[in-house]
């Protein structure tokens, strides 16, 4: 029901497996990878998807060009302390070009962050008026959320989120990982 269908695509490939094995055992190489994941527990499956070394691993399976969303925690006034900050410093250590966007997700009442890296990407900030015709060109229909002005609200991240971000030191390792409660 949430995802409308969006899973049919038939260029969409997804994999329901251990991410780090699967992108260790082969050398398949993407334009785009999203990490959406549970958050990095102690006990959990997921807290080596927040390293230096598995974001290493991901660049190096990115096409020229290609790019790795990775949603990185919860970045409301409360809770952004936990893991935004740190994923961003670590993600900036791999990749060369790092932009962050937040976003409200209904289902958790809050706003969640997301980093963006690349090797290349620099567009990002693009107008609103060539967002909407890049939409209006590429898709079928209407869109219910994104836009050119929802695009510039999502990298319109608060000023406490950028500060965290400059201050941060954290880099998450495998040695070193993050847990969050």
């Amino acid at each position: 029901n949430h995802h409308q269908g969006a899973f049919n695509n038939p260029k969409l490939k997804i994999h329901f497996t251990d991410a780090m094995i699967y992108l260790e055992n082969n050398a398949d190489t993407y334009d785009v990878v999203i990490v959406d994941v549970p958050d990095p527990l102690e006990h959990g499956p997921a807290y080596k998807l927040f390293t230096k070394e598995f974001y290493k691993l991901v660049a190096s399976r990115l096409a020229p060009g290609g790019i790795l969303v990775a949603q990185a925690g919860p970045t409301g006034p409360a809770f952004y302390q936990q893991c935004f900050s740190a994923v961003s410093a670590t993600m900036a250590s791999i990749f060369p070009k790092t932009y962050l966007s937040e976003a409200f997700i209904p289902s958790f009442g809050t706003t969640w962050g997301f980093i963006i890296g690349s090797s290349r990407l620099t567009n990002i900030d693009v107008c609103v008026e060539e967002i909407d015709s890049k939409i209006r060109t590429r898709i079928n229909g209407e869109l219910r959320y994104y836009d050119g002005i929802t695009h510039k609200g999502m990298f319109s991240i608060p000023k406490y989120l950028r500060r965290a971000v400059v201050e941060e030191t954290r880099i998450i390792t495998k040695d070193e990982p993050l847990f969050t409660e």
